[in-house]
């Protein structure tokens, strides 16, 4: 269950970015638009729209690698690289130590 909630979740945000993504490609294709003449052609509407199309899942392909790289982050990040544990100092430890400053100062 764990595993669905993860992928829905992963899936749900890659698409979330694509879109976030995608919005200034669709306005500035918005923006070249003369009654349906691009760039000095004329097309047909379905032709523009299939190009969007793949603008748009290009531009899902971008956000699915972000989406990855971030949720690997997360995955494989162990609780040592981000937060260090220390074990806590022993009175022995503590004594040994001192008996190694002791010996490599003057008095050695």
């Amino acid at each position: 269950m764990r595993a669905a909630v993860a992928a829905g979740v992963f899936l749900g945000t890659t698409f979330a970015i694509a879109v976030v993504f995608f919005i200034p490609v669709i306005v500035f294709n918005l923006s070249r638009i003369e009654a349906l003449e691009i760039a000095g052609r004329h097309i047909p509407v379905t032709q523009f729209a299939d190009e969007l199309g793949a603008l748009f899942w290009g531009t899902f392909i971008v956000a699915l690698a972000f989406t990855s790289f971030i949720a690997s982050l997360l995955l494989f990040a162990t609780g040592r690289i981000i937060r260090p544990h220390r074990k806590p100092v022993r009175t022995d430890d503590a004594l040994v130590h001192l008996n190694v400053l002791r010996l490599s100062g003057a008095e050695r």
